[in-house]
């Protein structure tokens, strides 16, 4: 790539910024600087959108921001929530309820008990306060809008701030925020059946029936104290018929304290009986407990002596002498170790220097090439002029970063983006001429000793359950690309094995016994798998996996990769014979064998956001398609949602009626200030069904190569002259 070409794709990728515009507790947040900062006074409401109490607002939160809320009613209503702030004016939430006396017991007395709901919100602000003189902010909102319906609701709300510290909001809701006090109708709404599978678009409801206002006001005592109250519009109609909720006044009053930034707390008093508690967590991905992080310093960039100085290093007459290079590669692998880098390769001629590099400690990658371009200048003669730092992962060459020595040396003390235009970013060739191995990187073992726990939270029985133990992962490299790797769990403590849950799928249990795995799963080979990766052209990159490929399936796997290293897109093929594993993860199989694959696109959006489409056979051998979408942050941090369509019906799927999922990514780096590589990922699942399950392949393609190419390069540059 081209130093201009380098230009144009930084000029697309605002263009395409302008255009679009976990349950992980980590400590200390600070906002970095120019991101948005919540107002003060702005807080959340008890479905832990931005709101009032149980009403909505038109605000929003800061970009990109994370929230956990936690809130529980006298009469035993408890909701949790995660939202997620995707864009500066689109807000999304995960919710899982406990509704008291709502679910129709199935032992025939005709009593009820508690119902365990998950539903999805979005809010969509299309206004901003003062946009136009005195107007206010203005929102839409879906509310509960995949699910069962029973806290189905839309609205469209106003805003509107009188001084820093009162702000006043009203609107109009349907559903359930059309309940109580209707001033008319827009038509007849469907109901809804909490006994139904749920998981479906409720779309049909969208804005009909009776509408009603509701409005409130929030006035910020001190830069801590906020109090709220409002008038709402939500009759509690099926809590009050079924399980006797008593509403004996249409205004609520909360307060809500701020611990610190990070963490506030609420105290709710509503319908003029029922005093609530919520705790709330505001995780910002931007902005790490260690900003500046707490890593060593790196080695500063050499200057060049004078040619008078060193005549001979100028001349480039030293690349005759034999025992050169082998000094040179060996000094230059020895302080790369230092640094948690390998030195797999080099080449060495009198004016340019190619090293390819396997890094293990910096989860940007810009960051690891300054620090080997920085080790070059110390360690390769003056006349070197071209230096070539190539990443280098699972033994495939991912990219070719081409500097000038003499840029380097100049432009040290300047911002790292300053340097991007003088770099050319190319297509490594798999095996360039000159190239001579280091010493001693093949064969490679490696081990870790890690605690682990495993969490499930969706059992009605039990909402939360817990396992905490011991795992030892290994990995064997035998040669570039070979290579061997595993994973054995024992359990210590933990409570998994109580489930009494037994799956009603009606299709084959191809993920729907996962509480069989984790009751039995003491002293379990979660994955035991033989590897070769290869580069079979500049755009094409291939693996071949065998082995016990996760806690569920043993198989083979194979993938085709094409993805240039300047290009947005990315396409895969990916086939798999699996055959299901006993409960025990040892290494005995069950009757059940089947072959599945997909066909993959990924597409880097831009502004962060990347989109991936995946067309195939799941592990069912129903036929479809999942797309998902994920907000990745500069730093690692990543936030997604995906969403799988099948030919299996919703009657076969069963509750939940289609896959859906947030997964989130944390680097370790966030929490510690210390550089790593490595990822905490976690998907959460409303349900644990058949339909739409893909294996859980380790090491798939487009994650292990994208890192190193343009996009991922160009995204966390930031960090080069760390």
């Amino acid at each position: 790539m081209t130093v201009s070409s380098i230009q144009r794709k930084r000029r697309r990728r605002a263009k395409v910024a302008g255009a679009l515009g976990a349950f992980s507790v980590a400590a200390g947040i600070a906002a970095p600087a120019g991101h948005a900062e919540p107002l003060i006074g702005q807080s959340r409401n008890t479905f832990g959108m931005a709101g009032l109490i149980d009403m909505p607002t038109a605000e929003v939160r800061p970009d990109g921001e994370l929230g956990l809320s936690l809130m529980g009613l006298t009469d035993g209503t408890m909701r949790n929530t995660l939202t997620f702030q995707i864009t500066p004016r689109l807000t999304g939430a995960f919710r899982y309820s406990k509704v008291p006396g709502l679910m129709p017991k199935d032992d025939g007395t005709g009593r009820y008990e508690a119902l365990y709901d998950r539903s999805f919100d979005l809010r969509f602000q299309f206004l901003d306060e003062g946009k136009w003189g005195w107007t206010p902010a203005m929102a839409i909102g879906l509310q509960d809008f995949i699910g069962t319906g029973v806290y189905s609701s839309e609205y469209i709300v106003a805003t509107k701030s009188f001084g820093p510290k009162l702000r006043v909001s009203g609107g109009l809701g349907w559903g359930r925020l059309g309940s109580f006090g209707s001033i008319g109708s827009t038509g007849t709404r469907p109901g809804y059946d909490v006994t139904s599978t749920g998981g479906k678009f409720n779309s049909g409801s969208w804005f009909k029936g009776d509408f009603a206002p509701f409005f409130g006001i929030s006035y910020a005592a001190t830069d801590r104290l906020t109090l709220k109250a409002e008038y709402s519009s939500d009759a509690y109609a099926k809590e009050a018929q079924l399980d006797g909720f008593e509403r004996n006044s249409s205004i609520n009053f909360a307060a809500d304290y701020q611990v610190s930034e990070f963490f506030g707390v609420q105290l709710y008093y509503m319908y003029g009986e029922k005093v609530g508690l919520q705790f709330v967590r505001n995780i910002d991905p931007h902005s790490p407990p260690f900003p500046s992080g707490i890593e060593k310093a790196p080695l500063p960039v050499r200057p060049r002596p004078a040619p008078a100085a060193d005549p001979e290093g100028w001349s480039g007459a030293w690349a005759a002498d034999p025992e050169v290079h082998p000094g040179i590669q060996k000094a230059l692998a020895a302080s790369l170790a230092k640094d948690g880098q390998i030195l797999e390769s080099m080449s060495l001629s009198a004016t340019r220097a190619e090293l390819r590099v396997r890094n293990e400690t910096y989860g940007a990658e810009p960051q690891a090439i300054g620090h080997v371009a920085r080790m070059a200048t110390r360690a390769l003669p003056p006349s070197v002029e071209t230096i070539v730092v190539t990443p280098v992962q699972k033994g495939m060459a991912l990219s070719s970063v081409t500097f000038r020595r003499s840029d380097l040396e100049r432009m040290e003390n300047t911002n790292s983006y300053d340097m991007l235009p003088q770099v050319a970013i190319t297509a490594a060739p798999q095996d360039a001429p000159g190239l001579v191995r280091s010493d001693a990187v093949y064969p490679r073992f490696q081990w870790a000793l890690t605690p682990y726990a495993e969490a499930s939270i969706f059992d009605p029985d039990n909402p939360f359950r817990l396992d905490v133990g011991a795992e030892l992962s290994a990995r064997y490299e035998m040669a570039p690309g070979f290579v061997l790797s595993g994973t054995v769990r024992q359990k210590v403590v933990g409570n998994l094995e109580d489930s009494t849950r037994v799956s009603n799928s009606v299709v084959q249990h191809v993920r729907s016994d996962l509480a069989e795995y984790q009751k039995n799963g003491d002293l379990a080979i979660q994955r035991l798998t033989l590897a070769k990766y290869g580069h079979l052209s500049e755009n094409l990159y291939t693996r071949v996996s065998a082995g016990y490929l996760e806690r569920m399936y043993a198989g083979v796997s194979g993938e085709v990769l094409w993805a240039p290293v300047d290009s947005r897109l990315a396409l895969g093929i990916e086939a798999n014979w699996a055959k299901q594993r006993d409960f025990d993860q040892h290494f005995g199989l069950q009757d059940y064998s089947t072959v599945t694959g997909h066909v993959s696109a990924y597409y880097d959006i831009g502004k962060g956001y990347t989109a991936e489409l995946d067309v195939g056979r799941y592990l069912a051998k129903d036929w479809g398609a999942t797309i998902a979408i994920d907000r990745e942050f500069e730093n690692g941090w990543s936030v997604g949602a995906f969403a799988t369509f099948t030919d299996m019906s919703s009657d076969d799927f069963g509750e939940g009626s289609f896959d859906k999922g947030i997964r989130l990514t944390i680097p370790v780096a966030w929490t510690t200030g210390r550089p790593s590589v490595n990822k905490l990922k976690t998907t959460i699942r409303p349900l644990m069904r058949d339909g739409g399950a893909r294996l859980d392949i380790d090491g798939r393609l487009y994650e292990t190569v994208r890192m190193a190419h343009t996009g991922d390069l160009y995204d966390s540059w930031g960090r080069f002259w760390r």
